[in-house]
C-alpha cells in the first residue's frame, strides 16, 4: 500500500479481515465530523463543546477542513543553515573499501577506513551527506558491530536536522538493531517525528509499533533485573491509544485504507496483552472503552470497537515497510 505500509499476514480464519461495510461506516462517520467546519462560528463553538467531553479523542484538528488538515507530506532535502552537504562522487567506492576492511576479523582497520572516508567530505567531516552515516552503519551492523553501528547512525541526530523523513530512517535502522535499550532512543525519535508530522497517520503507527516492540522485548527479558513492569504496562496502553487515534480520525485521501494495517497492529498488541495478562501483568487486551468513547461521539455506536475485534486472529509474518 503506497500510503505507508504493507503488512502481509496469514490469518487462520478468513473473517480476520474487517468487513468492508464496517470500514465504510468508520470513514463515513469521520467524514461527517469534517462537515462541521462549514458551520458558522457560533454553531462550530457549540459543536466543539458537545464533543470535547473528557476522554474523547477529538481535538481542534477534527473541525478543520481537509485543506487545513493537509500538512507538507513530501519532506524536502535536509537543510541546516549555513551548511552544505557534499555527496560522494561514487558511493560504491567507500562501500567496497569499507566492506573489505570489515571482513578482516580481529582488526580495527575498518574504523580507520571509515574515518578516512568521512574526512573526504571535509577536513572535520562536518559536511557529510546524511546517507553516508546510514550506509556505513548498515555495513557495520551486517558484520556484527552493533555498538559501533549505533554510534555511527546517531551522528545524524547530532546534526540536529529537523527532517521527519531522515529521522524515520534513523529510527527504523535503530529498531533493526534489536536492542531493548536502544528502543528507548527510538521512542524519542518517533515521538519527535509525531510532533513534526502530526497529520500523517504513519507518525502514530510508528510510535505505536515501537511501544509494542519495546514491551515485547521486555517480556522476553523479564527475568532480567532491569524489567520495568510499570513501563511495560504503559507501553501496551499507549500503543493501543495511538492506534485508536488512527482509526477514529479522518485523514487525507492518500491514506485511504490505513485502517487495515492499523487494525492488524492493534490485534498484535492484543496478542501481547493476552500473554502479559496470563503472566500476571495488569493490562487490557482490547481497548473497548477508548473505542466506544471515540466511535460513540462519531455517531456510529459504541459497539463499533467491539465489532472490529477478531478473537481468533493469528498471523505468520508481518512486513513493516519504511515510509519512504
Amino acid at each position: 500500500h503506497r500510503g505507508g505500509m504493507l503488512l502481509a499476514y496469514d490469518p487462520v480464519l478468513p473473517s480476520a479481515t474487517p468487513s468492508s461495510h464496517l470500514m465504510r461506516r468508520m470513514r463515513s462517520a469521520r467524514a461527517d465530523s469534517i462537515t462541521r467546519s462549514a458551520q458558522t462560528p457560533t454553531e462550530r463553538s457549540s459543536t466543539r463543546q458537545a464533543y470535547s467531553s473528557e476522554g474523547s479523542s477529538f481535538s481542534e484538528d477534527n473541525f478543520r477542513s481537509n485543506d487545513e488538515n493537509l500538512c507538507a507530506t513530501i519532506a524536502p532535502e535536509p537543510e541546516v543553515e549555513g551548511a552544505i552537504f557534499i555527496k560522494s562522487s561514487d558511493p560504491k567506492e567507500y562501500i567496497t573499501s569499507l566492506e573489505q576492511k570489515l571482513t578482516k576479523h580481529g582488526t580495527d582497520e575498518w574504523k580507520q577506513e571509515y574515518m578516512s572516508q568521512r574526512k573526504k567530505f571535509g577536513s572535520d567531516g562536518g559536511n557529510v551527506s546524511p546517507s553516508f552515516f546510514l550506509v556505513c552503519a548498515r555495513l557495520a551492523l551486517q558484520h556484527g558491530k552493533r555498538d559501533e553501528a549505533v554510534r555511527i547512525a546517531t551522528n545524524l541526530l547530532e546534526m540536529r536536522i529537523e527532517d521527519a523523513q531522515m529521522l524515520r530512517c534513523v529510527g527504523y535502522f535503530l529498531t533493526s538493531v534489536q536492542d531493548r535499550h536502544t528502543l528507548d532512543l527510538v521512542y524519542d525519535i518517533f515521538a519527535r517525528v509525531k510532533e513534526l508530522q502530526p497529520c500523517e497517520p504513519q507518525s502514530y503507527l510508528d510510535l505505536a509499533l515501537v511501544r509494542y516492540w519495546r514491551a515485547s522485548r521486555a517480556l522476553v527479558g523479564r527475568e532480567d533485573t532491569s524489567f520495568d513492569l510499570e513501563k511495560t504496562q504503559t507501553d501496551i496502553t499507549e500503543s493501543q491509544n495511538l492506534i485508536v487515534r488512527v482509526l477514529t480520525h479522518l485523514w487525507v485521501d492518500r491514506f485511504s485504507e490505513i485502517e487495515f494495517p492499523a487494525l492488524i497492529l492493534l490485534h498484535c498488541v492484543a496478542e501481547l496483552a493476552k500473554t502479559l495478562l496470563a503472566r500476571g501483568v495488569a493490562c487490557v487486551e482490547w481497548p473497548e472503552l477508548e473505542m466506544a468513547r471515540a466511535f460513540g461521539s462519531l455517531g456510529t455506536g459504541a459497539d463499533m470497537g467491539k465489532s472490529l475485534h477478531c478473537p481468533s486472529f493469528d498471523f505468520a509474518v508481518i512486513a513493516w515497510l519504511a515510509w519512504d
